[in-house]
């Protein structure tokens, strides 16, 4: 038979799970904020849909979340990247495309795009960072329902991978 474990275990542990899933959500509500306009312009929604929160468990308790992004060009957009330089060449004869300073049809061959440096819009981090006093908020409630006092705000850890 399991041994039981003691009323203040089983209450942190309850506070534990109860923190981990309002701060996912929290979290995950300002990332897709993120995607929508605040950092990125959001084109075809793909990203946003890949956007997911997953609890993190130990054994039986809940004592974390993680934030996925399925889409591959979302940790591009986080980090940042480079594109090489490189020519692109017609599947027909020719190029047909309308010219950015006249505005007029333009014919090609062949057109040679230098390599691009994409800065850095970070909208996972950004997200956690700017969540950290919602959570911190809901921590001090939580303490307050179930203790009686406050949590410290140091209580809160966070880990960006």
């Amino acid at each position: 038979m399991a041994a039981r474990l003691p009323p203040q275990e089983v209450i942190w542990r309850r506070v534990q799970g109860i923190w981990a899933r309002g701060s996912k959500k929290i979290v995950l509500d300002r990332t897709k904020e993120n995607v929508r306009g605040k950092v990125l312009k959001r084109r075809t929604g793909r990203l946003l849909r890949s956007l997911s929160g997953r609890l993190e468990r130990t054994a039986s308790v809940v004592d974390g979340f993680s934030i996925a992004v399925g889409a591959a060009h979302g940790i591009a957009w986080e980090k940042g990247f480079t594109i090489a330089p490189r020519t692109i060449r017609p599947k027909g004869s020719v190029l047909k495309f309308i010219g950015k300073r006249d505005g007029k049809t333009v014919f090609a061959r062949a057109v040679h795009m230098p390599r691009m440096v994409m800065k850095a819009r970070p909208f996972i981090s950004k997200a956690v960072e700017d969540s950290v006093p919602e959570m911190e908020t809901l921590l001090g409630r939580m303490g307050d329902e179930f203790f009686g006092t406050a949590f410290p705000s140091s209580t809160i850890t966070l880990t960006l991978l």
